[in-house]
């Protein structure tokens, strides 16, 4: 979310997945423009320590980047949720 401050402070340009700019524009009052083009799809890989992996905090944190990059984040948390019961 820090690209939000920096924009919002700067004469800079981000692209950003769609999905978040939507949630940076009000609350940073940016302006969204689409691009001339069609960029190809990037993977978006997270990646953390493995002493990290059952800190609660930390899968929190993964939880929240996963819905906000993935239209099926929710469901695929819930999904492997119930797995583990």
């Amino acid at each position: 979310m820090s690209v939000g401050f920096i924009l919002q402070r700067t004469d800079l340009i981000a692209t950003v997945p769609e999905r978040l700019a939507l949630q940076l524009a009000v609350p940073f009052s940016l302006t969204l423009r689409a691009l001339p083009l069609t960029l190809p799809a990037a993977p978006i890989h997270l990646l953390w320590h493995a002493r990290a992996h059952q800190d609660e905090a930390n899968r929190w944190l993964r939880g929240v980047v996963v819905d906000l990059f993935t239209d099926t984040g929710t469901q695929a948390r819930k999904a492997r949720s119930a797995q583990k019961k």
